[in-house]
């Protein structure tokens, strides 16, 4: 878990750290994405990168026993990793911490008999993660990578910063990569302090400047000027909803110059909080934006999130956390408009040669579902895969391929170094290469700085 300044502990070298309620949902979120995530890529290089690990251990507030924070949660993945191709980095720059880390982990990997080790498998690194960002990217260049950014607040993650890393997730060849995934936590609670001191006109210059650091490229004080000074101070629940999410929207533009797919999930107080500003359940405290080049991954971080949702947790379930069996409306019957992206391979293929006008052969369309089981991999294979397995002619079919649109070629570096061509599916039929955000229950399209509201049917 992350450093918190206002987390409660005695001795940072004897005491794990202690968090809220609400902590526990965004790591059960965590720990069911690790699980799923490694069980996909295991038998490739693979990597968590964690630039806030905490102690390892975290107390919940009202719980009697301590929970896994998520240095812990990753580090429990290496009881599958049969293939042995798992790391996981671990960043902390609070030296007390660190040394608690090492221990805990070292105690649990001994007592769950784990086929790791610190410093080898599972490298503990006492630095700002700002500060370590090309050693991680060089050590982790051979591999899938998932990076986690979980801090308290939002002076430590300047966006600046987090584009430097991120802008990774786009090859030198201009294609986003499926192998790069970030999960990033939004501190809108300590965001809204700041914009209560500002309507009130009592902020620091200090704090303005970390609200122009972390938002980088977006114009926040437009937005935020555009609702009355008196949102805060009268509790207007609604606007200050709202401001947030248009503020959340603004800041996940800056993700699609990398990334085809940004998924943003509230996660709300859980219980009455002492300060008064707080003092109500269900009011946002963060967000976790979660961004891919993976479409299934959308569905697999969204299942214990959804499933959050759903809980009874609240007596009243805040505005925008209604499922949707409370309108009588059965999600299997929630479809966007002209999507393709849930029919079955086979009927793409049928609806593929009703606009072509013609039948395929057999070999096209073992092609076609080839590449398509890619998925994780963007839905294409090395030139090599492609002639090797079907024993294609390459003058005769690819130019037909290209022609028809159903396939693309790039040019794409191996782990080795090698530049090779690269095979891909691209008709609009067979494979959706649109960028969408996910915002809670809502769905938009993005293209060119523009979101445009799916109308679900």
């Amino acid at each position: 878990m992350s450093s918190n300044k206002n987390v409660t502990m005695k001795d940072s070298a004897s005491e794990n750290l202690k968090f809220p309620e609400h902590t526990k949902e965004k790591l059960d979120g965590i720990k069911y994405y690790y699980k799923v995530w490694f069980n996909i890529v295991k038998g490739q290089n693979s990597y968590i990168i964690d630039f806030y690990a905490g102690t390892g251990y975290c107390k919940i507030e009202n719980a009697i026993s301590q929970i896994s924070g998520s240095a812990l949660l990753a580090v429990d993945l290496f009881k599958n990793d049969d293939n042995k191709k798992l790391g996981v980095f671990l960043i902390n720059n609070d030296v007390e911490q660190c040394k608690l880390l090492e221990t805990n982990i070292s105690d649990y990997i001994d007592k769950k008999k784990l086929q790791a080790s610190v410093g080898k498998e599972i490298k503990i690194i006492e630095s700002d993660w700002k500060l370590v960002i090309d050693e991680i990217l060089g050590s982790t260049s051979d591999g899938i990578r998932l990076f986690l950014f979980d801090p308290y607040g939002i002076k430590s993650i300047p966006w600046g910063n987090v584009e430097l890393l991120i802008k990774n997730a786009k090859s030198e060849f201009g294609y986003k990569e499926t192998g790069f995934e970030v999960l990033l936590n939004w501190g809108w609670h300590k965001i809204r302090r700041i914009l209560g001191n500002y309507y009130k006109n009592r902020f620091s210059n200090k704090e303005l400047d970390n609200l122009d650091k972390f938002f980088g490229p977006v114009k926040w004080k437009e937005i935020v000027d555009q609702y009355p000074n008196t949102i805060f101070s009268e509790e207007d629940d609604n606007k200050i909803e709202k401001l947030a999410y248009d503020l959340i929207r603004a800041y996940a533009r800056n993700f699609f110059k990398f990334f085809r797919y940004v998924k943003v999930h509230p996660i709300h107080y859980r219980k009455k909080r002492k300060e008064s500003h707080l003092k109500d359940k269900g009011k946002i405290m963060y967000f976790l934006i979660f961004a891919s080049n993976y479409y299934e991954a959308l569905n697999i971080i969204d299942k214990p999130f959804k499933e959050s949702r759903e809980a009874k947790i609240f007596c009243n379930l805040p505005k925008g956390q209604k499922t949707f069996s409370d309108w009588g409306i059965n999600s299997k019957e929630i479809k966007p408009k002209a999507s393709t992206r849930r029919i079955k391979i086979n009927d793409k293929i049928k609806r593929l040669e009703e606009e072509l006008g013609e039948n395929l052969f057999q070999k096209t369309k073992n092609i076609i579902k080839y590449l398509y089981n890619e998925k994780s991999h963007d839905y294409g294979c090395p030139d090599y895969v492609l002639f090797d397995k079907f024993k294609i002619n390459e003058e005769i079919y690819i130019p037909y391929l290209k022609r028809t649109r159903i396939i693309d070629v790039r040019l794409k570096r191996t782990k080795r170094g090698n530049i090779i061509n690269y095979y891909f599916l691209t008709h609009p039929i067979l494979v959706d290469r649109s960028e969408y955000l996910f915002l809670n229950n809502e769905v938009f399209t993005h293209q060119d700085g523009v979101f445009d509201k799916i109308i679900f049917e």
